[in-house]
């Protein structure tokens, strides 16, 4: 995130939000370590769950973009939260089954603060 915000600045990625429709989503970086969370960047479950609806239907920068996005989301190695009470594995394509969902997920984590967000598909349903 550093290293994205370097390069594009906040002002630009709060703005893209705001293009977005992520109104309330907010980068903000003047946190400490130990710091409270919020200084860091705020959000609301929905505008989340938007911006995953976005990624999902190709409809985020590009479909390339988005597709590179979701294949990204599947690698998380953070697995207890969505997917742990879902018919998951995440190594079954690696030795040739059939995977019954597929879970692209991205987790936050921080004193205080468990999140977690994803995609869920299963045969006909995204």
């Amino acid at each position: 995130t550093g290293m994205l915000v370097g390069r594009l600045g906040k002002a630009r990625i709060n703005a893209s939000f705001r293009d977005w429709g992520l109104t309330r989503t907010e980068l903000i970086m003047e946190m400490e370590l130990g710091g409270d969370i919020r200084r860091y960047a705020v959000s609301t479950p929905r505008e989340i769950g938007r911006l995953y609806e976005l990624i999902a239907t190709d409809a985020f920068l590009t479909p390339g973009a988005c597709a590179a996005m979701r294949d990204h989301l599947s690698r998380q190695q953070h697995l207890e939260q969505i997917p742990r009470g879902l018919p998951y594995n995440p190594y079954a394509a690696e030795v040739g089954y059939a995977q019954p969902v597929r879970v692209a997920n991205k987790i936050g984590n921080y004193m205080g603060v468990r999140a977690d967000a994803a995609l869920i598909e299963t045969p006909g349903c995204r």
